[in-house]
């Protein structure tokens, strides 16, 4: 046993020690390369692949590779060794792989080997471009398109027709995947394929950086319209679909992926979910990624009475896994619309995200502009719309949302019904159901909104949506430094003969059944929906600002105000309907005692410049005279469980706002109308802050002489609204490292002046001063007098100075400014200085170095002192 483990040991030794190859492709090249050089690369990329082990690099040069050279075998792929890492973006001539651009230089491996997809023929296609199987993390794909995949039913996976990845952990670099497909399903192979794009199954870690994942369509499923035929769903993951596996994405973009329909027939399919991305147990993270315009599919269409679901999560869809998105933006993604059938059916919810058992949490993340689809007409009765046209979580233990901003969100519209007018949506923001508690921290939910009921052309109308920004249901809701702006709530749906759909309560947030604890936050211009039309109207939504049904909320330090119903109730109840108890808040229409106030807020500008609700531009910050300054409570302060104000300090009260301006600032031309020591904080998500003052300088410019090997230290006199920034210029050109409020070590250049400016920049401004010219002093500043060689001090040289030099270095006697007789200037005094200046004298030879002939300052550092001489005035 000891020998074996020896020579396993020598073996992978030699085995670390071995130098990795580069093998190089171009497909330019002529036939016959052994891949050893740019002049000797191998035309297939294959080829290489067969050669390449474990630590070899494959680089190649732009152009159009194919795993088989004809359309006779799609199971051909590309197959990636363990260990190998390859390149693309290659000129075809680069020595260092530093040198490519993959943007110019485009590496494209395409299943479409007969080029004939524009034509829509993919049955001939590979069904897997590139296969990772059971590789490292040492495997690397870099700089390639990859296209032209369609995986089929019976293939090695029906999944993943640009690449499939199977118990493996490969990076994948700036590699973009578009135009691949899965199959539609088969009668007796079950559903479509999953993950037109990308498919990740066992238990992979894949990384992707700065990647593109686009255009890639899931198949649709089997159609089986016999008597009791079941037809099959359409695939899910557009983009990416991953099974319980660990995915990571870095700046990535997912566009443009669409999931596939449901089969039609007696049964209906349901629509596939995750137009952008699916994900069943597994991990999701992703950081500074984009997922924009994907679409989950549509449920099948039935003539009977099965019931086609529309797919849940445009952008993402997420069951049974966890879910990390931090500074990623989701957008114009949509679900799938339900299938057309004599019974409702439901489009799919989460517009932008479907979380369904599992865990999320969102940091910095931007939602807008997602919707669930319409909901399908029916001979009966119209279905209803999918919840949640930004983000639907269903039982997830705990979603958490902090700094997100959700904008623009809706549910789907209602198609005609004849019966019953279908039901819309509710959560046009965010929609929770069940689960532990749902977290939103300094969150901004605005001018999101639910539909308006289904109309009817005999009894009954539709209901609209609850919730326009935030609608819970049987979870515990955890509110703080929010603003909840804008959304609105539909109207019930009209009816012909009897009654007309219910108005959509509760528009900026509706809470059924939940313990709802609000702190901190501004909800303000929220409208709930009116009732529809009928013999008899419908009900009117309830509660323009909050409506809390079955559980009383809680609302602290927060302000609601220009909320608006149909329901004609009274200005407070337009605010908030439902039992709630307030500390320490601002509620339009309050005549309850104490706890609340009625005023007008007087927020800054709730339209922005634009004049147009919900966009980027509303200020829902306090004017100045604003009753809501310093009138909260101290110690209802959330704690900063999350870090918001960045100082690694967790155990505190949160410190900033949701602009990130210091809580609790003190206005000193207010009386303090809250509780705790001062300063008091603002009630609402923002805190007042006094008058930006941008940077003065209160110093004038200063000229600067230094004598030689003196130094100064600069220092910027400024006034304004702190925190401020400094940049140190010298002549217009920025020293590196100069961001302090002073300068050190500043010396006068040997010639002319230099002018030393400093750039000082806060939140309101920035000003460039100049603080200081410097330049050389005189030198009849910068020192004592004296005449070179001049040993008595009488303003003459004579054989007299001699003496008086020959007596200083034999005798020791002493002078007054030893440094006048060091005639050769070297710092020493000896005899060498009176032959130097003997020879000048009388045979004129060299004069002394400044200062001669007349008094001055001595131009050179020299360790000979000059206390006193009489010869210079």
């Amino acid at each position: 046993m000891r020998i074996c483990i020896g020579i396993v040991s020598v073996l992978l030794v030699i085995t670390n020690n071995v130098r990795a190859d580069v093998h190089y492709v171009d497909s330019s090249r002529p036939s016959g390369g052994d891949g050893s050089s740019w002049d000797a690369a191998l035309r297939s990329l294959c080829d290489a692949l067969d050669v390449a082990v474990s630590g070899d690099e494959i680089w190649v040069a732009a152009g159009r590779y194919t795993p088989r050279s004809t359309g006779s075998n799609p199971a051909e792929s590309f197959v990636i060794g363990d260990g190998v890492a390859v390149f693309g973006g290659f000129r075809g001539d680069e020595a260092v792989r530093g040198d490519r651009d993959p943007t110019v230089h485009r590496v494209i491996l395409t299943g479409d080997v007969a080029g004939d997809d524009a034509m829509g023929r993919y049955e001939d296609n590979s069904d897997h471009v590139v296969i990772l199987d059971d590789v490292g993390t040492s495997t690397v794909l870099d700089g390639l398109t990859i296209t032209g995949g369609h995986a089929r039913p019976t293939s090695l996976s029906p999944h993943g027709g640009g690449v499939w990845i199977r118990d493996a952990r490969p990076q994948l670099r700036s590699v973009v995947v578009r135009g691949n497909r899965t199959s539609d399903g088969l009668e007796l192979l079950g559903g479509a394929g999953f993950g037109a794009g990308i498919a990740i199954e066992g238990r992979s870690e894949v990384t992707l950086t700065d990647c593109v994942i686009e255009a890639n369509v899931c198949g649709d499923g089997y159609a089986d319209s016999t008597p009791l035929g079941l037809s099959s769903p359409g695939g899910s993951g557009g983009g990416i679909a991953v099974w319980d596996g660990t995915l990571t994405l870095d700046r990535c973009r997912v566009e443009d992926n669409v999931a596939g329909t449901g089969g039609a027939g007696t049964q209906p399919g349901n629509g596939g979910a995750g137009g952008g991305l699916f994900m069943s147990s597994g991990w999701l993270i992703a950081n500074d990624s984009t997922f924009l315009g994907n679409a989950a599919g549509h449920g099948g269409d039935s003539s009977a009475f099965g019931v086609g679901l529309g797919g849940d999560g445009g952008g993402i869809c997420s069951r049974m896994s966890a879910v990390d998105l931090h500074g990623c933006t989701l957008a114009e993604n949509i679900t799938g619309r339900a299938g057309r059938a004599n019974l409702p059916a439901t489009s799919g919810s989460g517009g932008g995200i479907s979380v369904e058992s599992g865990r999320v949490f969102l940091r910095e993340c931007s939602i807008l502009d997602n919707q669930t689809a319409p909901g399908a007409s029916g001979s009966r009765e119209s279905g209803g719309s999918g919840d949640g046209g930004g983000l639907a979580f269903r039982d997830v233990s705990t979603p958490t949302l902090v700094r997100c901003r959700v904008a623009g969100n809706r549910t789907g519209s209602i198609e005609l019904g004849f019966i019953v007018g279908g039901h819309a949506g509710s959560g046009g923001g965010v929609h929770a159901l069940g689960g532990d508690a749902l977290t939103l921290i300094h969150c901004e939910l605005v001018g999101n909104s639910t539909a308006s009921g289904g109309v009817a052309t005999e009894y009954l109308g539709g209901d609209a949506g609850n919730g326009g920004g935030v609608a819970a249901l049987l979870i515990d809701v955890t509110m703080a430094g929010c603003v909840i702006a804008w959304n609105l709530s539909g109207d019930g749906g009209a009816a012909g003969i009897v009654e007309g759909g219910s108005g959509g309560s509760g528009a900026g947030g509706y809470f059924w059944m939940s313990d709802a604890d609000i702190t901190q936050s501004t909800i303000a211009n929220n409208t709930a929906g009116g009732g529809g039309d009928g013999s008899a109207f419908g009900d009117p939504g309830f509660g323009g600002g909050l409506c809390f049904d079955g559980i009383a909320g809680q609302v602290s330090n927060s302000v609601l105000a220009a909320n608006a119903d149909a329901a004609g109730t009274s200005l407070f109840e337009s605010q908030v309907f439902g039992p709630a108890a307030f500390e320490f808040s601002c509620v339009s229409g309050w005549d309850g005692g104490s706890g609340a106030f009625d005023a007008d807020p007087l927020f800054h500008d709730p339209d922005g410049v634009d004049q147009t609700p919900g966009t980027d531009d509303d200020r829902f910050d306090l004017a100045s005279d604003s009753p809501l300054i310093d009138a909260g409570s101290n110690e209802l302060l959330v704690n900063d469980d999350w870090d918001l104000d960045g100082n690694s300090e967790v155990d505190e009260p949160v410190g900033v706002d949701l602009f990130g301006f210091a809580r609790r600032v003190d206005d000193i031309l207010v009386p303090d109308s809250g509780v705790g020591e001062a300063p008091v904080v603002d009630i609402g998500a923002f805190e007042w802050q006094p008058p930006c003052v941008v940077p003065i300088a209160t110093t004038p410019p200063v000229r600067l002489q230094l004598c030689p090997e003196e130094v100064a230290t600069l220092w910027a006199d400024v006034v304004g609204t702190a925190p401020v920034e400094f940049q140190w210029y010298e002549d217009g050109v920025l020293i590196v490292g100069a961001v302090e409020a002073s300068l050190p070590d500043v010396a006068a250049a040997k010639r002319g002046s230099t002018i030393y400016s400093v750039e000082v920049t806060n939140a309101c401004g920035s000003i460039v001063h100049d603080v200081a010219t410097v330049s050389t002093a005189p030198l009849s500043e910068c020192g004592p007098q004296f005449i070179r060689g001049d040993g008595n001090a009488d303003g003459a040289l004579s054989l007299v100075d001699i003496v008086v030099l020959l007596q200083f270095v034999l005798q020791g006697t002493q002078v007054g400014c030893p440094a006048s007789l060091d005639t050769d200037d070297d710092g020493t005094l000896t005899i060498a200085d009176a032959i130097f200046l003997a020879s000048y004298i009388y045979l004129g030879e060299s004069a002394p170095g400044e200062p001669y002939p007349l008094c001055g300052v001595d131009p050179t550092s020299t360790p000979l002192a000059c206390v006193e001489f009489a010869g210079c005035p």
